[in-house]
């Protein structure tokens, strides 16, 4: 160290308790195997926990909404649907259908040519004069494929709405 006998500081911080400890700039490496010691007797896990504590946890996320508006201010909310890769706005459906308290709806065709033309006891009245027809959207945007093809993403929003087609 040639002659310089000043003392370098080593800071320690553990859920707010602040330790200063002088030591020797030789002594450094010594203090930081130390310090790994002393994080695994206290417990790195916690400090782990600290540190994802804003990641969301899968079971909070990975979930999909379906939400079925009637038209006539009856809703339907099915808030914590198991999302799964790959999954799309059909397999959404199929998963409300068998819940408790489920839906009922009736699909024709498949892939993209899948068609829902009724849901509950409401079926789709036609194209013509505001006739109501029951659409979907994906967090707030109005789909532009079937259901059979939309795929879905954990924590997205699906609402199928009962009302004359929107254009």
């Amino acid at each position: 160290m040639g002659g310089n006998s000043e003392k370098a500081k080593c800071h320690i911080r553990i859920e707010g308790c602040k330790m200063e400890i002088p030591i020797g700039l030789n002594s450094m490496r010594i203090m930081r195997i130390l310090m790994l010691g002393l994080l695994s007797a206290i417990g790195v896990a916690p400090m782990l926990a600290w540190a994802d504590a804003d990641k969301p946890k899968a079971t909070e996320s990975a979930v999909v909404r379906v939400e079925i508006g009637y038209g006539d201010g009856v809703e339907k909310h099915f808030t914590a649907i198991p999302w799964k890769a790959e999954m799309t706005v059909l397999d959404a459906m199929e998963a409300a259908k068998a819940s408790p308290h489920g839906i009922t709806f009736v699909s024709t065709g498949s892939g993209e040519t899948t068609f829902i033309s009724q849901i509950d006891d409401l079926k789709n009245e036609g194209a013509r004069g505001g006739k109501r027809n029951w659409t979907f959207e994906v967090n707030g945007k109005l789909a532009n494929r079937s259901a059979g093809v939309y795929g879905l993403k954990s924590a997205d929003r699906v609402r199928w709405s009962y009302s004359p087609r929107k254009m």
